[in-house]
This record gives structure tokens, sequence and C-alpha cells, in this order.
């Protein structure tokens, strides 16, 4: 059982993030003008410097996203951040000095009397804002990247928990289900008979049979297999199957040779086929087929398995597994993958899903 914590958008975040933030700054600039200045020049010029500051460090936000700067790497991301905190630090140096001017002159504008009001016009004034600017974009930026990593850090640490209990939970139905004792039982029996009509396919069958089984067991360990991996443990499955369908069940494998070393999460191909097995062909007295196709396609792997039957509204197990399956597939692959499974004729049933190339 599962609760669900509210979700806070990073847009609304930010916004509350950025007032408060700026606030803090406005107060504790208050209590240093207060020191120096009377309250109505200390309130304009700090309102002033807060309302620049806060415009220029949300232009530098819409910098960061146009770039992407939080892909790069720590070195690069730093030095960025440095030559980007001195430039908008002068920027704010020289779009207040004049205000400060202004205000501090009491809104007379003799270039004069101004020249002599507290150097703020001199080449050092400048200077020393730029400098005081500058650390504080820099801080901005240094809480507003620790608050991206994090949230990352966190959102990755989510997705990782959600994929490892969605793991567990479909090792537990593999146990249950698709491993279940009566396969096992009906496959032995099978082989029993084997043993003395055809030893050697016995013995193949028996091998078959252990390498199903082991996969089934350590699959959990893994987030992700290989198709080419996949295929051979369902392989292993349709040989073993076709000892007691016998003529009734025919099977084919056709994937793409560049396909072979493409991810995918364990067992789902091998519960797309099962299902088919179980919830079509052994329901349909004369047998059918089963076709399994793996292709490149406008950036994606396409997987179908195609089997004779029609699909119920109604499938005992089966809407688990899917639904099972298809949280598996888009925890690792976003809503870029999808999985369905429709009827594609009036005699076959195809599941489909699909994965990702450029991830």
């Amino acid at each position: 059982m599962t609760t669900e914590t509210p979700k806070i958008s990073h847009s609304k975040a930010y916004w509350a993030l950025q007032g408060f933030g700026w606030g803090i700054y406005f107060i504790l600039n208050q209590i240093i003008f207060l020191s120096i200045l009377d309250f109505k020049q200390s309130a304009l010029l700090n309102f002033f410097l807060v309302a620049v500051g806060f415009s220029l460090s949300h232009l530098f936000r819409s910098l960061i996203h146009h770039q992407n700067w939080k892909s790069l790497s720590i070195g690069k991301l730093v030095l960025k951040v440095v030559i980007a905190s001195a430039v908008i630090g002068l920027i704010w140096a020289l779009i207040t000095i004049p205000f400060n001017l202004y205000i501090l002159d009491g809104g007379e504008v003799d270039t004069v009397e101004t020249s002599k009001s507290a150097g703020f016009s001199t080449i050092l004034s400048i200077l020393l804002m730029t400098i005081n600017y500058a650390i504080t974009i820099f801080g901005w930026s240094l809480i507003y990247f620790s608050y991206h990593f994090f949230s990352q850090y966190k959102q990755t640490e989510v997705e990782k928990w959600k994929l490892e209990a969605a793991v567990k939970d479909a090792e537990l139905m593999a146990l249950k289900a698709q491993i279940n004792p009566h396969f096992i039982f009906n496959s032995l029996n099978n082989i029993r008979s084997l043993i003395v009509e055809d030893a050697e396919k016995a013995r193949d069958m028996i091998t078959h049979l252990s390498d199903l089984l082991r996969y089934a067991i350590h699959f959990s360990n893994q987030e992700t297999v290989t198709l080419r991996r996949e295929l051979e443990v369902v392989k292993n499955y349709l040989d073993l199957e076709s000892i007691q369908f016998e003529e009734r069940m025919n099977y084919s494998i056709d994937a793409d040779e560049d396909c072979m070393d493409v991810k995918i999460p364990p067992m789902v191909i091998q519960l797309l086929v099962e299902n088919a097995v179980k919830h079509s062909l052994a329901l349909i007295k004369a047998g059918g087929e089963i076709h399994i196709n793996a292709k490149r396609l406008d950036g994606e792997m396409v997987v179908e398995v195609k089997n004779t039957g029609q699909l119920k509204t109604s499938v005992n197990g089966a809407g688990i597994g899917l639904k099972n399956a298809t949280e598996r597939l888009q925890i690792l692959f976003g809503k870029r993958s999808n999985l369905s499974v429709k009827n594609s004729s009036d005699n076959n049933v195809t599941a489909k899903f699909t994965v990702p190339l450029n991830v």
C-alpha cells in the first residue's frame, strides 16, 4: 500500500523561493540602509535595488534554461556562473547608480553636485558595487542549482525505488504464475515421456527448463536485459510448451540483428508470449501460431507478439501482468514507451510495445 504526497510544480516552487529569497534580501538591506539614511530614502533605494535584482535573476534563469546549463559538467557550470555573475553584477550596478544619485540628491539633477555625493559616480564605487552584486547573484545561483540538483537526485531515487518495487512485483508474479508448479510438473512429465522416445531431445528440454527457472528467479537483480537474452528465454519457454501442444502450436521469432543489444525490462516479452499461450492457443482445439517480431522504426525498437485467437474483455491474471509490464517500461523510458494488446483481425491478437533508442 502506497501513499501519494502532494507535489509542488517546479514553477510554483521557483516563484515561492524567488519571492522569499528577495524578501529576506530586502529586509537585510533595509536594516543596513536605516543606519545611514532616513526611512524614505532607504525604502526607495532598497525597493529599486531589489526590483532590479529580482528582474535580472529571472532573466538569468531564462538564459540558464535556454542554454541548458543544467546538463553541463560542474567545472564548466561554475566557470559560466562566475562569468555571468560578474556581468550581471556590472549591469546591476550601472542601472542602480544613477537612481541612487538622484534619490540622495533629493531629485536635483546637477552634474557638478552629484559628482560630489559620496563617490557613487566614481570608478571605485562602480567596482565595489559590481563585486557586491556579483556575489549576490553567485549566491542566488548556488541556491538555484542546489535546489535543482537536489530535486533531480530525489526524483532519481523515487524512480529507482518504483522500478525496484515493480521488478519485485514482477518476480512474485513470475514465481506464482509464469513459472508455476503446474507448468513445471507438466514440463517434467513431458520430458520423462521423451527420455525413452528421444533421449537427446529430453536432455535439451531439461536444459531449457533449467535456464528458464534460473532466469525467472534471478532477474529481480537486473533492471534491464538485452533483447537477445530475453528472446533466448522465450524460445526455451516455447520449446517446452511445444512438447505439450505438439502439432497444435507453431512459432517464429524474427528480430533484426541491430536490435539484439537493446535493453528492455526482463520478462516483458515472456509475459506477452505466456498470455498468448494460456489465454488463446490453449483454448483453441486446433491450436494456432505465435509470431514474435522486433525491428527498428523511426528511432524506436518495435516489438510485436502476434498470436491466433481473440482478446477477451476479462482475462484472469493477465491484467495485473500487463499493468506491471507497462509500469516498468514507463519507469525506464517515460511516456515515449507504451504497451498495447488488441485484436488485430478476426482471428489474431497483437501485443505491441516500443522502446526509444536515443535514451
